[in-house]
């Protein structure tokens, strides 16, 4: 019959193998959850670049310079700033709502 301090000994050793499979099993999720939000990036940069691309003329001749300067002069016109500020302004309070 196993002692008093054999149990206790056997609990510990119990509690602590639970413990690291619990670590592994945090450590795979945070492994997967950076794998899903790389993959969500990962899509959102083709879709949005391959909107561009449609967006352009002759893109396949557009050096990566030439598309940056393309962009900050589009998005940099008073007007589009003043548009893009209200439109984030108004995603980001949508974003926020609690809905009833």
């Amino acid at each position: 019959m196993p002692t008093q301090l054999e149990k206790l000994i056997a609990a510990q050793e119990r509690a602590e193998q639970q413990k690291h499979e619990a670590e592994r099993k945090a450590k795979l999720a945070k492994k997967q959850i950076a794998e899903l939000q790389r993959k969500e990036r990962n899509h959102r940069l083709i879709v949005r670049g391959a909107y561009l691309e449609k967006l352009l003329r002759e893109p396949e001749i557009l050096t990566d310079e030439d598309v940056f300067k393309i962009l900050e002069y589009a998005f940099g016109t008073p007007y589009v700033r003043e548009h893009l500020t209200d439109f984030l302004a108004k995603k980001l309070q949508e974003a926020t709502m609690v809905p009833s």
